[in-house]
């Protein structure tokens, strides 16, 4: 795994507990992201101009309300019994 300037440097534990926080850019015409908790590279794409991808890159890199947020959390014990029921059987 490869570092980027200004990553944290933390733990991939809170990735896998929550899932990673995905940062986009656009550098011309190609679309990156990567995580913003332990920077891992996720992917790139190649658009037919630079506007695009930056009108994407602005798109996906909006942050969840606190609402959506707040949801996660909330589901999280039953998606926990859930899982250790299917475990058991």
């Amino acid at each position: 795994m490869t570092t980027r300037p200004g990553a944290t440097g933390s733990s991939p534990v809170a990735c896998r507990l929550l899932g990673h926080r995905w940062r986009f850019r656009a550098d011309d015409r190609t679309l990156s992201w990567d995580c913003e908790r332990c920077a891992a590279h996720g992917g790139s794409k190649e658009y037919p101009d630079a506007t695009a991808a930056r009108r994407y890159a602005r798109a996906f890199d909006e942050e969840p309300g606190r609402g959506e947020r707040r949801f996660l959390l909330a589901a999280a014990p039953l998606w926990l019994w859930r899982r250790l029921r299917r475990e058991t059987r």
